[in-house]
């Protein structure tokens, strides 16, 4: 929520419109609906291949559970039709690890301190 309003300033920085960038978590979503919704992402080979190397190659399966958490959180959060076109697969059983790795997520983060 707060990232939102802290970034916006970035994004424009960088050549954004300041016109098109989100200012709060409601016009994250919309704005995140609206791009899957209009077809202007697209997949290609380069980004499956990227993809795979950074999530699925045989190095990473062997990298320890670190790895295996970033991979199911960010599998686990991409909406599933870019989840699709990179070409992973999901289901029942990497839904319930992902909602295990959440629930464990939280109860650490309460252990841990606040940055600011």
């Amino acid at each position: 929520h707060q990232y939102c309003a802290e970034s916006a300033p970035v994004a424009i920085a960088l050549g954004a419109a300041p016109g098109s960038v989100p200012r709060t978590w409601d016009d994250m979503q919309e704005y995140v609906a609206n791009t899957l919704a209009s077809g202007a992402l697209a997949v290609g080979s380069d980004a499956r291949t990227i993809a795979h190397a950074l999530l699925a190659s045989p190095i990473v399966r062997l990298s320890g559970p670190f790895a295996w958490a970033h991979r199911q959180l960010t599998l686990g959060l991409l909406p599933a039709s870019l989840r699709e076109a990179y070409g992973f697969s999901w289901g029942p059983n990497d839904q319930r690890r992902l909602g295990a790795l959440l629930a464990t997520s939280r109860r650490v983060r309460r252990w841990t301190p606040d940055l600011a």
